[in-house]
């Protein structure tokens, strides 16, 4: 998944596409970071050794950048879809996995 659609899939959760397409999107974006964690893990090995100057360039790194970039996207998710009680259990499902794989990946952006 490219930089460009993880910004399209963050965007549609502002807008009145359904709320299946706003899950399955969501469930791309996190799709995508957990592999880029993988992979981050695999070039880095343990990334809290790291001394914050090695891999700045990382795929992850530019994940996340795009993700504080929309951070309006980041707290919809948080306050309708985790902690809202009209919210679907899929949404609570997907929002609690956007949230816990956004949170785990954190400590590794740099700069």
């Amino acid at each position: 998944m490219e930089l460009q659609a993880i910004r399209t899939c963050l965007a549609a959760l502002s807008t009145h596409t359904s709320s299946q397409q706003q899950i399955d999107g969501l469930r791309n974006v996190c799709n995508t970071i957990e592999a880029a964690e993988g992979k981050f893990r695999d070039v880095c090995g343990v990334p809290y050794l790291l001394g914050g100057s090695k891999n700045r360039s990382h795929q992850l790194n530019k994940i996340l950048a795009v993700i504080k970039d929309n951070e309006d996207a980041y707290e919809k998710v948080a306050d309708s879809w985790v902690l809202h009680s009209s919210a679907s259990l899929q949404q609570q499902a997907v929002g609690l996995r956007f949230l816990f794989c956004t949170l785990s990946c954190w400590g590794y952006q740099v700069g």
